[in-house]
């Protein structure tokens, strides 16, 4: 095992061991002076105290108080090493990630009806209160964790509406903790980058994924300070009436002239200087391409969050005022708001969101926030519904963070690609003891990361500022140390023996150093409630992670990294199956009806080769060209691709129609063309024909069958050069990335005696077509795979319907090979342009110059009418009541009590004649953002 452990594997797993020595040798002298003291065992006290205390004070150098930093640590390390086993060790491989509509759309109503039955009471009635976020955050999470499981892709466009309402969140939450707090403090820079990167560093260094393998992170670690950075900037104008609106207009148009204007020429000068046009596993076109897709598909998200944020005050307000109104004009205002986003959120349902996945995602960034702010507006639309909130949601909301990373590795597997498996062949069994293993993994992970950040990085700039540099420098140190022993390709048993002698070293600095105070008794990591149940289940988790590590499938072949494996030559690797005899649903299956082809490669998972559904195998060759060229055996395959992707195979296919038959299908973006050539010469001649922007896929049928009929092995050999030199030539012109297949001739039926025209006399027999598949290595060399007819035909002659072709299911395998080898020949294109090879490099396809012009006119009417639903609050209230709300009632109680000052309109740098008016104010407390930046805004008092 450690020999293929990377140097900070290397690093973290001695640092696992060091803390686990640290921890059992200080409960063994805890022991033992409670044995001499007995008193001892009546003084130690809970951590978090009898009164309920949740986190631990700030890290000190006592002996209790680094007892429970150690044990907190050392619960931390038990969990991912636990998550290192489940991807590296399973007791079982990994399971299928099958679509299953019935069962995925039942968990739905479940969960709906759950929800409706943990409705609760809260204190708060305020627009997106706490209550109400983490509620909003929690049935989000919960769909988007089920769509991973179940591989739910029809749910992708919703999936990605909820991204953007984090993102938004993000933007909204820090905008508002910044305008009340004013904090722009070192510590509380940390601490967010703590919440958000702590567990996303050890995963990567424990499983030596790169960062965008997680991009939830980046991308909420990215927009937090873009926040922050705008209220930085010229702080000084952040409570002024037009200035900070103007500030927030020009960031909005830089947004706009990076992402939309000049085809990602601005976007790369940025970026391009931290980030890299390789493949890494995560970014299969390199980190510049992925970052930049990630953040184009919200890059309007945040700023939006901070625009709604700004305009807390007055749309709370509105409101407040609106229901002092009679019920009819009351509702007459709100019916109105209702009416102008419930129409746009119809038009956003049947139009934008009707489209497939890769056209979908150039119009996210500027479409999305429409169901978005219809639901904000449906949700706090009466005062009621406010208070109220789904206690079910409400909990997983606060775990969003912690479930996003480790359903990776503690519910899925190998990246999100596969499934946990826990008990074979039991699948609902398995997904309910996975789940609750998951959940309370999660949950304990997000309680050890805010007591672990409040105990290093405390409140005190000081202390806070000496905890980050203590944490980085034990980094560091633990990575040099790593570093050595990958060099020496240390064993496992060399890595614990170095964490016993570093671990001895700090225990014998704790009991014997004079800096160290030892008077304090030792402390318990947990509350005397939870100590008992938390230690019981954390035993089990130790037991697991033995059982793992020992019987575990340690063959099991883990790397996924691009280059680390060419998936695409094992997807010719596979068997048939009868169905008789095995239920294919849970197996990696290519086709499956009365009999299913299974891929048998070790590295099935690792590669996630796997039967593609249309929904998938669209997505994937999203506005694609792919040509067949060839005979019956093309035209075949051509079919079976065609049905792959949810098609409809023409009527000349069924007609076995074989000359000047020329056929073309057209799914979603995707174009299926087929050219009859029969012979090599017409082979060659076709591909010449397609010219430089003929095709992104090329499929090829040799015609072996034809020059079996006259033309001799020499004569085949030139003429398999000659299309060789073809393939050679169309790909150095084309204009695409054009990948190539050839098909190598299915098993030939002797038995059959088979004639391919009618007039001739010779027979094809296989010993024929074995001579000629040999013969064509130069046409296999030009081809990117060669798809091995031969090897799918060879078991199953019963299949063949003349002696030389065969039944659909077999050319339905040879479409799935193609397809699942272009996942890593052809990395799935994320818009409709086509791909450039190897590496990426932005060229502006995520954007659309003419509606982000429309987004700038959108958000400037947001910034002028002081309204967050762009004017269909504002101007209903205005016309109905006869007057508009002033900034002197909105925001004036809100900056006095932000300045400590008496209620006044502070000097603006161009504050307008608006705030002469006196009015009723309202008074709003300080915000407080949630552990993910994503705050409930203004509270009202």
């Amino acid at each position: 095992m450690a020999a293929e452990m990377a140097a900070c594997q290397y690093g973290i797993f001695t640092l696992f061991g060091t803390i686990w020595f640290t921890f059992f040798s200080l409960q063994l002298w805890k022991h033992l002076q409670s044995r001499t003291r007995v008193s001892d065992s009546t003084e130690v006290h809970g951590g978090g105290g009898g009164g309920g205390k949740v986190h631990h004070g700030p890290l000190e150098l006592s002996l209790g108080s680094i007892n429970t930093f150690v044990t907190e640590c050392s619960q931390f390390c038990v969990i991912l090493f636990f998550a290192y086993c489940c991807e590296h060790y399973p007791l079982y491989p990994p399971g299928e990630r099958l679509w299953d509509r019935d069962t995925f759309y039942f968990l739905m109503i479940i969960y709906a009806i759950a929800m409706v039955l943990t409705i609760k009471e809260g204190k708060q009635t305020d627009i997106l209160n706490r209550d109400q976020t983490e509620e909003w955050k929690g049935w989000m999470q919960y769909i988007f964790l089920m769509y991973h499981y179940y591989s739910a892709a029809e749910t992708y466009n919703f999936i990605r509406v909820f991204i953007t309402c984090y993102v938004w969140m993000t933007g909204f939450g820090n905008f508002s903790f910044f305008y009340i707090k004013r904090d722009f403090g070192i510590a509380r820079v940390l601490q967010m980058f703590w919440r958000l990167n702590f567990l996303v560093f050890l995963l990567m260094m424990t499983m030596n994924n790169h960062y965008i393998t997680y991009y939830i992170c980046p991308l909420h670690t990215f927009y937090f300070f873009m926040t922050m950075f705008t209220m930085r900037i010229l702080s000084g104008i952040n409570h002024t009436v037009w200035s900070i609106r103007a500030k927030l207009m020009a960031v909005c148009a830089i947004i706009y002239v990076v992402w939309d204007l000049f085809d990602g020429w601005l976007f790369n000068l940025i970026w391009s200087p931290f980030l890299s046009t390789e493949p890494i596993r995560g970014a299969k076109v390199g980190t510049l391409w992925e970052w930049y897709f990630r953040t184009s598909l919200d890059k309007y998200s945040a700023i939006w969050g901070m625009l709604f944020a700004l305009n807390f005050p007055a749309i709370t307000t509105m409101l407040l005022k609106t229901e002092d109104q009679p019920a009819a004009i009351q509702w007459s205002i709100k019916g109105a708001a209702v009416l102008v986003w419930g129409a746009a959120t119809v038009w956003w349902l049947t139009g934008p969101f009707q489209t497939v996945k890769n056209e979908y995602n150039l119009g996210n960034a500027y479409y999305a926030p429409i169901p978005m702010i219809f639901y904000i507006l449906v949700r706090n639309i009466s005062a009621t519904g406010r208070r109220y909130y789904c206690n079910l949601p409400h909990f997983l909301g606060k775990l969003t963070l912690e479930t996003y990373l480790m359903q990776y590795h503690c519910w899925l597997s190998n990246s999100a690609t596969a499934l946990l498996t826990i008990v074979p062949g039991k699948p609902l069994i398995n997904a309910l003891i996975a789940t609750c293993m998951f959940v309370f993994l999660s949950h304990r992970l997000n309680y050890l990361t805010l007591s672990l950040r409040g105990q290093l990085l405390p409140d005190d700039t000081k202390r806070c500022l000496y905890g980050a540099i203590g944490f980085c420098v034990t980094f560091a140190i633990y990575r040099v140390i790593g570093g050595v022993l990958a060099a020496s390709a240390a064993s496992a048993a060399t890595i614990m023996l170095v964490s016993c002698v570093l671990g001895g070293c700090m225990v014998a600095f704790l009991l014997l150093s004079p800096a160290v105070d030892r008077k304090e008794p030792l402390i318990k990591s947990d509350s005397p409630k939870q100590a008992p149940s938390t230690n019981m289940l954390f035993a089990l988790l130790g037991v697991a992670i033995v059982g793992m590590y020992v019987f575990g499938s340690v063959a099991f072949d883990k790397s996924n990294a691009v280059g680390d494996i060419a998936c695409h030559k094992h997807v010719l690797e596979g068997k048939w199956t009868d169905l008789k005899s095995r239920d294919c649903s849970f197996h990696n299956t290519a086709f499956c009806e009365t009999s299913s082809w299974e891929f048998t490669s070790p590295h099935k998972y690792s590669c996630n080769l796997q039967k593609l559904n249309t929904v998938k195998a669209t997505g994937l060759v999203a506005g694609s060209k792919i040509v067949f060229v060839g005979d019956q055996t093309a035209m075949l395959t051509f079919a079976g691709a065609v049905r792959a992707l949810g098609g409809k195979v023409p009527p000349e296919v069924t007609k076995m129609i074989k000359d000047g038959s020329d056929m073309e299908v057209k799914v979603g973006s995707t174009t299926l063309s087929y050219v009859w050539a029969g012979k090599q010469a017409d082979v060659a001649n076709k591909i010449a024909e397609l010219g430089e922007d003929g095709a992104d896929v090329l499929v090829l049928s040799s015609g072996i069958p034809a020059a079996l009929n006259g033309i001799g092995e020499g004569s085949f050999k030139g003429g398999a050069k000659k299309i060789a030199d073809a393939v050679w030539e169309s790909k150095k012109s084309s204009k695409r990335h054009l990948t190539v297949f050839t098909i190598s001739e299915c098993t030939v039926v002797d038995s059959w005696g088979v004639k391919q025209w009618k007039d001739s006399e010779k027979t094809i027999l296989e010993a024929g077509v074995q001579a000629q598949r040999d013969a064509s290595g130069e046409l296999y060399k030009a081809s990117d795979l060669v798809l091995d007819g031969a090897g799918v035909t060879k078991d199953v002659p019963d299949k063949s319907i003349n002696g030389l072709l065969y039944t659909d299911d077999v050319y339905d395998v040879l479409a799935q090979q193609m397809l699942n080898a272009l996942k890593t020949l052809r990395p799935v294109a994320t818009t409709t342009a086509p791909l450039t090879g190897g590496g990426r490099v932005p060229g502006g396809e995520m954007s659309r110059p003419a509606v982000g012009l429309g987004v700038l006119v959108l958000f400037l009417i947001g910034l002028v009418t002081f309204d967050s639903y762009l004017g269909a609050f504002a101007w209903p209230y205005q016309l109905l009541t006869g007057r508009r709300v002033t900034y002197e009632e909105s925001y004036a109680p809100l900056i006095a009590k932000i300045f400590r000052a008496p209620r006044a309109t502070p000097k603006a740098h161009n504050d307008s004649a608006e705030m002469k008016e006196g009015a009723n104010g309202v008074e709003y407390q300080p915000v407080k953002t949630d552990d993910e930046g994503t705050g409930e805004g203004h509270s009202k008092a």
